[in-house]
This record gives C-alpha cells, structure tokens and sequence, in this order.
C-alpha cells in the first residue's frame, strides 16, 4: 500500500503543561483508542531533545538537516552531510550511538553513558508512569520526527498488515503557539490517522436506511415538509433540489441505495397520506406518515439483529 494523496486524520492536544505527566496522560490515550480498536501495533517512544543536545552547537538548519537523514533512515546521507559540515567526529559517533538504542526501558542507563549531561529525569518519570498503566511501548532514542516543531517526547505507532506505510499515529511535545503571537506555551499532541486505521478495523458500522422523498412537479413544498417530518423521527431523509422528473427521481434513490421511497403525489396530500415503497422487494402502499415511519423504523431495527 502506497501513500495517500490526501487523507483524513483526528487527534488530541493537552496544551499548558511540559511534564512527564502530561506527555503520559496523551500517549496513554492514544494507546487506549488503538486498543480500543482491536489493532494490533507497537509503539515507539523517544525524545528528540536528546539529538538535540547533541547538535545543539550546529545552527538550525543544520540540526534540522541531520534530524530529517535520521528520520529517513539515510545513513549513507547521514555520513556524507555530517562530514561535509565537518561536524566533530566525537559527536558523529555519538550520534549513531543514540539512534542504535532501541528496547526496553534500560536502554536510558546506556543513553546516559552517551550523553552523560542530559537531564533524563523526565523520560524516567514517564516510562514509570506508563508501567503503571500497563502501557506496552519500546524506546527508540533515534526517532526523529520529520516536523521541525517537536522539542521532547515523540512518539509513533505502527500497525501490522499495512506493508511499509505502516504507522497510524505519532505526535510529541511541541511549542508552537508563540508562532501566532501568543506565549511560548508547552503542549502535547498526538493525530490518528483515519484512513489507515479503517483498514484495519474490523468494525460494522451501522448504517440507517435512506429514505428517498420523491415529488411530482408543483409538489417540492410538500416533499420538504415530509423529508422534515422524517428527520425529526431520526430517519435519514434525501429530497431532490435538482427539480428532476418523477422518472429520475426515482433513479437516484436507486443510485443512492435507498431503502425506501416516500412518493408525495396530489391524491395523497387530499388523503392525509404518502405512498410508501420498498425498493428491495417492490411493494408499495398508501398510509400515513405514522404508520411509515413506524415501518421504515422497524426495517432499522430488524437490520440490527
């Protein structure tokens, strides 16, 4: 499966707070929903703080270079750029020191051997936080996230079966807001991404019938109040704006999969009533609008068992 073009995603923001605590209660959310979800997946948790430190006597676009080759996986780009901006070869080694400590949560002992003057109290605190939650997660102290704007923790999921477009959430802390004239406030956030995760969901959705309201020319006032009663009981209600015919009014119900037809015709208005169709079997009948609502509620229901 290859990129998507355009897609759908929905997320979290907890804004106002830089501690560990914060960064637990955002990736514990996410952790839940895919769960939640039935989705098999792993999670990955670094702290782009720690690449950071490292770099943190380059000028920004040369951090950011590194940390975009890093995110890529280009480690023959790596060498040739780190080399090319001469970048001290202690730091070098360093830096593939770091991006090759994955796993457990033991892997911060080593990360301070390699950094021994970063603060790694807050990821600390965090994997505490999490263990007591019994959220399954592995470090990866090599993620770098494409996004210049993450500052600390990150984090990605990745779900099986969807070949190499394989991750369906990531987020991490940032200060963003500071950009658009307010204060420089912490924040964490995480976006799932919405296509990716429908298919892996093994999830009926459950969909309400259709009702097509069909009118004869002169007519449309009434077919709108009709729709509206419809609505107003929670039946799904489409009537036609296009001013089409009777004839192909009644082919875009079919077009749009319509359960049932309601047919607003001059000898039903002098009854009090509607011409009700069921578009899977052919039967129709004149009644009033209560006793079809009352069948088109009932389909609903004998659908759901």
């Amino acid at each position: 499966r290859g990129r998507y073009r355009e897609f759908w995603q929905f997320g979290v923001e907890l804004i106002g707070s830089s501690k560990p605590e914060a960064d637990a209660e955002v990736i514990n959310l996410a952790y839940l929903i895919l769960k939640e979800l039935k989705i098999k997946f792993n999670l990955e948790i670094g702290h782009v703080g720690l690449l950071r430190h490292l770099l943190r006597n380059l000028d920004e676009t040369q951090a950011s270079r590194i940390m975009r080759l890093i995110d890529k996986g280009d480690i023959d780009g790596l060498n040739i750029y780190m080399d090319q901006i001469k970048l001290d070869k202690e730091i070098q080694e360093k830096v593939f020191d770091l991006i090759g400590l994955k796993g457990s949560r033991e892997v911060v002992g080593e990360a301070r051997e390699v950094i021994p003057d970063f603060d790694f109290s807050h990821i600390e605190i965090l994997c505490d936080l999490l263990d007591s939650l019994d959220v399954e997660y592995n470090l990866d102290l090599g993620i770098a996230r494409g996004l210049d704007y993450y500052t600390g923790v990150v984090f990605e999921c990745y779900a099986e079966g969807l070949g190499a477009q394989k991750q369906i959430c990531g987020g991490g802390s940032y200060e963003l807001s500071h950009l658009f004239g307010g204060d420089r406030t912490p924040s964490t956030g995480f976006a799932i991404g919405f296509d990716r995760v429908a298919e892996l969901c093994e999830v009926e959705i459950e969909r309400k019938p259709v009702v097509a309201v069909v009118s004869f020319s002169g007519l449309e006032r009434e077919a709108f109040k009709v729709a509206n009663i419809l609505r107003k009981k929670g039946i799904s209600a489409v009537v036609d704006v296009m001013q089409r015919s009777i004839r192909r009014q009644l082919s875009y119900a079919n077009d749009i999969k319509a359960k049932f037809v309601v047919i607003v015709g001059k000898r039903e208005i002098k009854e009090g009533k509607v011409a009700l169709k069921d578009l899977s079997t052919g039967e129709q009948k004149t009644l009033k609008i209560e006793d079809a609502i009352e069948i088109i509620t009932n389909s609903s229901s004998r659908k759901k068992e």
